[in-house]
């Protein structure tokens, strides 16, 4: 019996690892980049595993899609945006 990277279930197992790094480095990067008044926004960010290929890396709180995106009164700074745009999983 032959197996193909299709359906590897150590090919699998090494992608989950591999996702799983990948967002716990994005998730420091996101930190160092978030700005900081209180430092709750800072300490909100967190992964979250979606599926077995797939996680989240987000915050909970209602203001933070504004920090980084801004409103129809102030300007975001792209502070996440900007961090997920120049990620390479190297941090």
């Amino acid at each position: 019996m032959s197996m193909t990277a299709a359906n590897s279930p150590e090919l699998d197992e090494l992608l989950a690892v591999q996702m799983h790094r990948m967002a716990e480095k994005l998730l420091i990067e996101a930190r160092h980049s978030a700005p900081v008044k209180t430092g709750t926004l800072r300490g909100s960010l967190y992964e979250e595993r979606q599926d077995e290929k797939q996680w989240l890396v987000g915050s909970p709180l209602d203001y933070a899609v504004y920090t980084d995106q801004g409103t129809t009164r102030e300007k975001g700074t792209q502070w996440f945006t900007e961090t997920a745009v120049h990620f390479n999983g190297e941090a």
